[in-house]
Order: structure tokens, then C-alpha cells, then sequence
């Protein structure tokens, strides 16, 4: 059977988008996500057939921000795994939901 849609790596990338911080997001209509037995995340749309991988740390955030759908949870998960600067996760995390975000994988979450 031949697959329709792409396959793509997501990954966090260095950026300065901390404008994004304190955004809520949920999952977007017609995405689908699992964590397979390796702990490795699959996030799939239902609707295109394109299938995303997300590395080590993009799967870190991408399991904050869905258990959450909070971005300053999801910085928090990056800073605990990576011992890193909150600075730095804050800006890897926004540039990593703004790619999210154009992906149609997320969507703000509104009350």
C-alpha cells in the first residue's frame, strides 16, 4: 500500500520567539500522536497523511504541551531534561510551537 502525504523530522531549533510564551495550545482537528515502546513520538494528520518524527527533545516538549497545553510547562519540562537556561528553552520552545503552529498540529487553545 503506498502511503499518501509527506514524512518530516520536527525538532527544536535555537530562536527568539518568546512572544509565544504563555500561550495554551491544544491539538489540532484532525491530528493524531503516539509514543511508541522506545519513547520515541510519531504525530500524524488524519486529513493529509503527512507524518511527523520528533526528536528527543521536540518529543520532551511535545508530550509538556499535551499533557498541559501549556508552553511555560513545556519550557519547563526542557529546562529539568537539559538542565538548561530557562532563557534558552523559552526561545527554543516558542520557535518549536511556532513551527507547530504552521504545521496546523497545534492550535491556540480559547476559553
Amino acid at each position: 500500500m503506498e502511503a499518501k502525504g509527506k514524512q518530516k523530522l520536527l525538532h527544536l531549533q535555537v530562536g527568539t520567539y518568546s512572544d509565544l510564551v504563555g500561550l495554551r495550545v491544544t491539538l489540532a482537528s484532525g491530528i493524531r500522536w503516539l509514543e511508541n515502546e522506545l519513547q520515541q513520538v510519531i504525530v500524524m494528520n488524519a486529513e493529509t497523511g503527512d507524518i511527523y518524527g520528533l526528536d528527543e527533545s521536540a518529543a520532551i516538549a511535545w508530550k509538556a504541551l499535551m499533557q498541559s497545553g501549556s508552553v511555560n510547562a513545556a519550557v519547563d519540562a526542557l529546562v529539568e531534561a537539559y538542565h538548561i537556561e530557562p532563557e534558552v528553552a523559552t526561545n527554543d520552545i516558542a520557535m518549536f510551537v511556532s513551527e507547530l503552529l504552521d504545521n496546523n498540529l497545534v492550535a491556540p487553545f480559547i476559553k
